[in-house]
Order: structure tokens, then sequence, then C-alpha cells
């Protein structure tokens, strides 16, 4: 699940957990404000962890399918790929390989015959 987390989410989470806890230590902030700005951290948290975990499922499902010789369709930055077993492609890890294109397996969807 690790592998799926990004980074840079999780530091602008960090970053605003920080300044949220500040605020709470700050003068003059009332109890209702305190619940409010500690819901938004346990909110922060809980979709830190969601996400990854969404994407995981998603990896999940595209290799069963992958395996069971269904067609999927991939979007990279600027190209739509096919991948099928047919077509030469195969798994390492969370990856679809072919010759020298790797694209992550959570980032493709089933097509639907």
């Amino acid at each position: 699940m690790f592998e799926f987390i990004n980074y840079g989410i999780l530091l602008m989470d960090g970053m605003l957990i920080v300044l949220i806890y500040a605020i709470i230590k700050g003068n003059g902030s009332s109890g209702l404000l305190n619940n409010y700005l500690k819901l938004n951290i346990a909110f922060l948290v809980l979709l830190n962890l969601h996400l990854p975990y969404n994407s995981m499922q998603n990896a999940d499902l595209n290799k069963n399918a992958f395996n069971n010789a269904e067609e999927l369709k991939c979007i990279d930055a600027d190209s739509t790929f096919k991948i099928s077993k047919e077509q030469n492609w195969r798994i390492e890890k969370n990856y679809f390989l072919k010759d020298e294109l790797i694209i992550k397996i959570n980032l493709c969807e089933i097509i639907d015959s």
C-alpha cells in the first residue's frame, strides 16, 4: 500500500496539520474552533490512508483482469495504451511492462467488451 502514497499530498497535509496545531495552541481560540480543527486533522489523516488503499484495490482488480485475459486501457501523460497478454505485456510488481514502456497498474481501467 505504501507504494501508492502520494508524498506531495502527504507533505502538504503535514504542513497543514502543523499550522492547525499552531492555531489550536495559539491564544484566544475557542473550544468549538479547536474541535473543528481537530476534526480536520482526523479527516486529513483518514484521507491519506484511504487514497493509497483505493489505488491498491484498483491495482489488484487490474491484475486480476489482466490475468483473466481481459483488455485494459491505460492513459499515460500523452498516450493511450491497450494492455493485454495477447499484445505481449507482462506484470512486474505494480507495473505493466512491454519493451521500454512502463505503466503503473492502478492508472488503468478495464475495457468493457
